[in-house]
């Protein structure tokens, strides 16, 4: 990497963490804009334009086979740079590749529970927790004990950039406790290792230097199964679980379930927010406990939410009820 993309690049992430993108965010625009660089001079980016970011957008379909949603996402990328980097207009840009939406798989409530039966352990708590928190695979994974407000039944969500406060459920208090319990067993064992030097504080290794602070309160609630060792220095370092960990055990769920939608564990969370919905919850409220930027990506989820007319309460009855039982 030379010192020009180098430059570019903590620029970027700089800006991405001023606008309060997630670390995945950072990390994956991060990640795009290098092969963008990679691929041109970034000596010459100033010159770059429509036509150069669609000959790379082509590279990645036809050479690289990648999917219609994964150049999207590269796209995103670099018109961020191009936007809030090097500050240069896209509006008169026209892209080949066109911006889709794909729309959310919502499960029902029969289905999540068959899900949740065919579950145990961890498993089940964490999809437990995607459902009833509203969060999605990454935030669950990355939940730290420190996070979990019992007391308030709230769970803070910290994604790196900003925290955000959701809810959290009376089922699911008890099996929360047993894992932190759990956890304070490993992190026991841990200690006794004159290696072990804590868990990993950033997700993020652009400087790579891996900072890690040894406080009970820090560790992940669902911890890796390994220590990590880290070559530079032999020392060990707790790691939360990987992403694909839960991601697999749901597509095995799925398959002996007979499930053909194509759910991901990103459709707990699209289920928490339209069930929300559809029994009345102020969309506001919901925007909120899913910590989105606007609005409007939480008003989707109405045009999702089931609307049974023959299920409503005319005001009128509410009132004559309560006169007649006066």
């Amino acid at each position: 990497m030379n010192r020009n993309t180098s430059s570019i690049l903590n620029r970027v992430q700089s800006k991405l963490k001023q606008k309060k993108y997630s670390n995945n965010t950072l990390k994956c625009y991060s990640d795009w804009i290098y092969r963008f660089l990679f691929y041109y001079e970034s000596e010459y980016l100033q010159k770059y334009g429509e036509k150069e970011v669609n000959h790379f957008l082509k590279f990645l379909e036809k050479e690289c086979y990648m999917s219609l949603s994964t150049i999207n996402q590269a796209l995103n990328a670099i018109l961020f740079l191009y936007k809030n980097v090097l500050e240069i207009p896209v509006d008169d840009f026209s892209f080949k590749i066109k911006h889709i939406k794909q729309k959310p798989v919502i499960l029902k409530r029969d289905e999540i529970k068959k899900i949740l039966a065919a579950l145990s352990g961890e498993k089940w708590l964490m999809t437990g927790l995607m459902y009833g928190c509203g969060l999605s695979v990454s935030e669950c994974i990355r939940i730290r004990l420190k996070n979990i407000d019992f007391e308030n039944s709230v769970i803070h969500v910290d994604n790196g950039t900003y925290c955000r406060p959701t809810l959290l459920p009376k089922s699911l208090q008890v099996p929360l406790k047993n894992q932190v319990n759990k956890v304070k067993t490993i992190f026991n064992e841990n200690i006794l290792s004159e290696n072990y030097i804590g868990v990993v504080v950033s997700y993020l290794d652009y400087s790579r230097e891996l900072q890690t602070t040894i406080k009970f309160e820090d560790h992940f609630l669902f911890p890796s199964r390994n220590l990590r060792l880290d070559k530079r220095d032999g020392k060990l370092i707790q790691f939360c679980l990987s992403n694909s960990y839960l991601q697999k055990t749901i597509k095995d769920v799925l398959k002996n379930l007979s499930l053909h939608k194509n759910i991901s564990c990103q459709s707990f969370r699209h289920s928490f927010a339209t069930h929300l919905i559809e029994v009345g919850y102020d969309i506001h409220v919901i925007h909120e406990l899913l910590g989105h930027k606007n609005v409007q990506s939480t008003m989707r989820y109405k045009d999702f939410a089931e609307r049974d007319c023959t299920k409503i309460v005319s005001p009128i009855d509410n009132l004559l009820d309560n006169s007649i039982s006066n």
